[in-house]
């Protein structure tokens, strides 16, 4: 399977897409950072992601907290969970800026 050559993605991620199977290459709309810390790895982990999937990076930075681990343990939507916690946040930003590049 072969893609453009002006494609922006890493190659890495094309040919894991290849291995998927899929005939198509999707639309790739955005890149989610997920159980976001303070710390120093987390940090570098940043700091490292290639460059070409830089403008596909969405702002909001989902953290690692309590909140988010009991919604998911408990089967309980995070907006249902509590709509103030830092997580919450950063969900309803995502859904925003989802949103926006619709």
């Amino acid at each position: 399977m072969t893609y453009k050559t002006d494609c922006t993605l890493p190659k890495e991620l094309l040919e894991q897409i290849a291995q998927q199977g899929l005939d198509v290459l999707p639309d790739i709309i955005g890149v989610l950072c997920t159980f976001s810390e303070r710390t120093i790895v987390s940090s570098d982990v940043e700091k490292r992601r290639s460059q070409p999937i830089d403008d596909l990076v969405f702002d909001p930075k989902i953290p690692k907290n309590i909140s988010l681990e009991n919604t998911n343990s408990n089967h309980i939507h995070i907006f249902d969970y509590g709509l103030t916690g830092a997580g919450s946040q950063e969900y309803k930003s995502l859904v925003l800026e989802v949103l926006a590049r619709s």
